[in-house]
């Protein structure tokens, strides 16, 4: 196991990410509503990175549509 104890994270493919994002979101926003997901519990969710969201979407208005 790699120092801090934390396994390292694989890349994902091509649009792996952005689905994560997509599927993570929808479950989010059912459960606590629009206003109340973050980034961050948006990454937590989908298991990927801050930077991830920010690429494919920009903001959280921008995973909506």
């Amino acid at each position: 196991m790699p120092k801090g104890g934390k396994t390292p994270q694989r890349r994902l493919h091509h649009g792996e990410a952005r689905e994560r994002i997509i599927d993570a979101a929808e479950k989010l926003f059912a459960v606590d509503g629009y206003v109340a997901v973050s980034f961050r519990s948006l990454t937590a969710a989908a298991g990927v990175s801050l930077s991830a969201i920010h690429y494919h979407f920009g903001s959280t208005e921008a995973v909506l549509s």
